[in-house]
């Protein structure tokens, strides 16, 4: 019952999740086949490809692009899809008040945090088989169109972009008890719009980075360790 509980909760985020993926396909589509010409001339996508060109001499120039428009596009995707996918088991983000799954919450035999990590761990399987779907369309897209494939430098990408959605899916479960549902949706345009202005170029760094950036993993996953417990804490202290 616990894992259908969490299905009730997000699959209407996981829709969303979804849509988010597909354009971001999209948007690998039309940079692969030229067709963002446009866009280029003013500058912005060179420039900001730009921050993976030290990965260029080592893969080179016709795996390049392919896998730079991947990184780009799995960055795109994970500042946006944790925000849909979060959530703590006990109290759905402020996109769905009175969702439907709040009536199969407090009234199940299991700890709160068991709720929570189990909410958390459905929460990751899902990224991580949204940005393994994305991979496996992007390579079919340079397959159809006979280009190189670099499936394993992308690979590392999603896999890279994923772990940033782990962590803000981490702090949004901390966050999301903190706030009344009738501000959180502005907050998370906030946090949106405060991730592609200033965050953004950090983001694609990593996602880019094919040496494994273990310190920036290890940060990564003392958050998430953190957050789980933090945001049980909370959860006992506070009735829904």
């Amino acid at each position: 019952m616990i894992w259908y509980r969490h299905w009730i909760e997000m699959r209407g985020g996981l829709r969303v999740a979804a849509g988010c993926m597909a354009a971001a396909c999209l948007l690998f589509t039309l940079v692969v086949s030229g067709s963002t010409s446009w866009y280029a001339k003013s500058g912005r996508v060179i420039i900001e490809l730009n921050a993976l060109v030290p990965q260029l001499a080592a893969m080179g120039s016709a795996r390049f692009l392919p896998w730079g428009a991947h990184t780009y596009a799995c960055a795109a995707a994970a500042i946006i899809v944790g925000i849909f996918l979060a959530g703590t088991g006990i109290r759905t983000n402020g996109f769905q008040p009175g969702h439907p799954s709040m009536y199969y919450t407090l009234s199940l035999p299991i700890s709160r945090f068991e709720l929570i990590w189990t909410r958390f761990a459905s929460a990751c399987a899902a990224v991580y088989v949204l940005f393994a779907a994305m991979l496996v369309v992007d390579c079919a897209i340079l397959l159809l169109r006979g280009q190189p494939v670099p499936f394993g430098p992308m690979a590392v990408s999603s896999f890279l972009a994923g772990l940033l959605v782990v962590t803000s899916m981490a702090v949004l479960g901390v966050l999301i008890p903190l706030w009344k549902e009738q501000v959180s949706g502005l907050v998370f345009v906030l946090a949106i719009t405060a991730a592609f202005q200033w965050a953004w170029p950090t983001i694609l760094r990593f996602a880019g980075s094919q040496d494994i950036p273990w310190l920036s993993i290890s940060v990564i996953l003392l958050v998430t360790s953190a957050a789980l417990p933090a945001a049980a804490v909370l959860a006992r202290r506070q009735e829904f």
